[in-house]
């Protein structure tokens, strides 16, 4: 295994930039996720680390190996994709030791590894068989053998869980994290979807219009995102985003009043950030419950609808020409009416404050 090294990796199509100078740093051994929406760059960045796609200028290196001048086969990466990539011709005991056999190397070296990958993976049933008598896990696990036979520096993975079902990507997703855990390999993974994202990353990389937001934890993306993209991408529902004006000591706007952190009070307009579950429904204040405390803000919101989930319910209110959502056990949310105004009490801890222009972070609780 090896660390990756990308130093200021631009790529434009038609002159349009898709990379906007990316450089990030990913240790030997690391499990990092490159997350955003659609058109953020992540799958061309993966690209380009694979050598199939060729940047305008900038520096990969893969260990102590200079790579973006090398054809992908010279790397020794390998690459798991969305759609398998499986040679349909052949059984699964083919498909794994294809690239094996390209390198050349003796047949019982190839039968062992092959045999060795297969236990770990759980397919040793599989080997005899074809790519259509396997199901869509089952084919996805073959694929990440096909990798893994490698014995490659580096593990590419292009949204490799994005056809299966929602059962199964969990499934799948599990597998991964532990392979991971048990192999120590570096692996690039990316994903459009949050949930893979935070759960199976050692370092997320959030992107946006071909720029890096912010690397860390996804932990630290949490609760420290460092702008209001990232804190209404990382979590669902969104973090409910407020514009307001600070006002001394108070931030406030119709129907909203928040205690104003001292970092923000040199500031004139702000976001202010609310995740949903850390917003406390007023629903009986005669016994005390929901009653505001010293330094707690408030939110007075009217229910617009109410989506329950089983044990919690997302509940969507409106706040003057604001949306915001709360979620809320499903105990409380069956107390609710559409047309219902309710204050809601708002832990001066779980705030987060942005600039209002650059919507960059100023604070956080």
């Amino acid at each position: 295994m090896a660390s990756v090294r990308i130093i200021d990796i631009k790529k434009a199509l038609d002159k349009n930039p898709i990379l906007k100078g990316i450089s990030l740093e990913i240790a030997d051994g690391e499990l990092v996720v490159l997350v955003g929406p659609s058109g953020c760059g992540k799958s061309t960045l993966l690209r380009t680390l694979a050598g199939l796609e060729i940047p305008d200028s900038g520096e990969i290196w893969i260990g102590d190996r200079r790579v973006d001048s090398l054809e992908p086969r010279d790397r020794n990466i390998a690459m798991v994709f969305q759609s398998y990539a499986l040679y349909p011709h052949m059984n699964v005991k083919a498909n794994l030791a294809f690239a094996l056999k390209l390198r050349g190397e003796a047949e019982a070296g190839i039968d062992k590894r092959v045999r060795e990958v297969a236990s770990m993976l759980g397919i040793e049933s599989f080997l005899e068989r074809y790519p259509r008598q396997l199901s869509g896990g089952q084919r996805q696990r073959v694929a990440m053998g096909r990798a893994l036979v490698r014995e490659a520096d580096v593990f590419l993975l292009d949204e490799p869980l994005s056809n299966l079902d929602a059962a199964l990507r969990t499934q799948t997703r599990v597998e991964i994290k532990k392979l991971h855990n048990k192999l120590k390999a570096t692996m690039i993974y990316v994903t459009h979807d949050q949930v893979e994202a935070m759960t199976m990353a050692d370092r997320l990389v959030v992107l946006r219009a071909g720029e890096i937001m912010q690397v860390g934890s996804p932990a630290d993306l949490y609760d420290r995102p460092a702008n209001a993209f990232v804190a209404t991408f990382l979590g669902s529902p969104p973090m409910n985003l407020l514009r307001c004006k600070v006002d001394g000591t108070r931030i406030k706007s119709e129907g909203i009043d928040l205690p104003c952190p001292q970092e923000a009070r040199s500031h004139r307009d702000v976001i202010v950030g609310l995740r949903p579950h850390d917003l406390i429904a007023s629903l009986d204040e005669a016994a005390g419950a929901g009653a505001v405390e010293e330094g707690d803000g408030t939110v007075f919101a009217t229910v617009d609808a109410i989506e329950p989930l089983g044990w919690d319910a997302n509940v969507h209110f409106h706040v003057s020409v604001e949306k915001i959502v709360a979620r809320f056990e499903a105990s409380q949310a069956r107390k609710l009416r559409e047309g219902q105004g309710l204050r809601l009490r708002v832990p001066a801890a779980s705030a987060h404050i942005f600039e209002a222009t650059t919507e960059q972070a100023i604070c956080h609780g």
